[in-house]
């Protein structure tokens, strides 16, 4: 009760991070998020009669979500990180939280030449004000496939249309471009996403590496509502097809920066 999170596990044994498990425990009035937890950490939180609870009322924490540590994850070949759908104080499917600022969780970067798996349905809140984003560098592989009934989701924490009232304020904030900052992609790392929607943020896809081309594929997806470049891209090719662009400052920019190798941007019926 009445801390900054109420509990943080790290889990900085990244091949065997270890275990959270949970029962009927009470969380109230923590100023961020009740657990915050690394996305391989291996997490047995209690359901029906086990279940933990959240405050409510005057009792409620600053957000209903399960914050990303803030740390990093380096992996090497054949090992695979994997953003999953998680349930957590009877919230089927609870939002993974951003709030990056050095005096919350910090930046969760995941590095090495292993895979990052988002599963279908998860969802990805960032916090407001708080410099939300995930970094992904040295290699690692991107995989976000959802499907058209259940797509992956990255959207502010103020947006209430998915993943329930996590900032717990009623209908008192909406959310709008800006919310949170982006997906952060350098050294050589290689994303595809299909059936995503990402909304509410400065930019979705952000690459910064001169030296180490990125490659991002998109496809069936939907990016809308950023307050900047929807996609927003120094080096990286990009595939961009079948896909809805919509009520972004710009929808795609490309600044090519690598003059003697300034990449390739291929778009197909978006």
């Amino acid at each position: 009760e009445s801390n900054n999170v109420g509990v943080r596990h790290y889990g900085h044994n990244y091949s065997n991070p270890g275990i959270i498990r949970t029962r009927r425990n009470i969380f109230n009035r923590n100023t961020y998020m009740p657990v915050a937890i690394i996305p391989s950490l291996v997490t047995d939180f209690g359901t029906g009669v086990d279940a933990d609870i959240l405050g409510s009322g005057g009792d409620a924490n600053g957000y209903n979500g399960l914050g990303l540590s803030g740390d990093t994850i380096t992996t090497v070949s054949g090992e695979t990180v994997t953003f999953e759908q998680k349930e957590f104080a009877g919230i089927s499917n609870i939002p993974y939280l951003l709030a990056s600022a050095s005096s919350v969780l910090g930046a969760q970067k995941i590095q090495g030449v292993g895979e990052v798996v988002f599963e279908p349905g998860v969802i990805v809140k960032g916090v407001r004000g708080l410099e939300s984003q995930l970094k992904f560098s040295g290699g690692v592989s991107i995989s976000m496939i959802g499907t058209e009934s259940e797509p992956i989701i990255f959207t502010s924490a103020r947006d209430d249309t998915v993943g329930g009232d996590t900032n717990n304020d009623g209908s008192a904030t909406s959310p709008s471009g800006g919310d949170w900052h982006y997906l952060y992609l350098y050294d050589n790392t290689s994303l595809i996403a299909e059936y995503v929607k990402a909304s509410y943020g400065r930019n979705f896809i952000y690459d910064n590496d001169s030296g180490k081309k990125s490659d991002v594929v998109i496809r069936n997806s939907e990016i809308k509502s950023f307050s900047s470049d929807g996609i927003r891209l120094i080096y990286a090719d990009l595939v961009l097809e079948d896909s809805l662009i919509e009520s972004n400052n710009v929808g795609v920019r490309h600044y090519g920066h690598n003059y003697s190798n300034p990449g390739i941007i291929r778009t197909r019926r978006n």
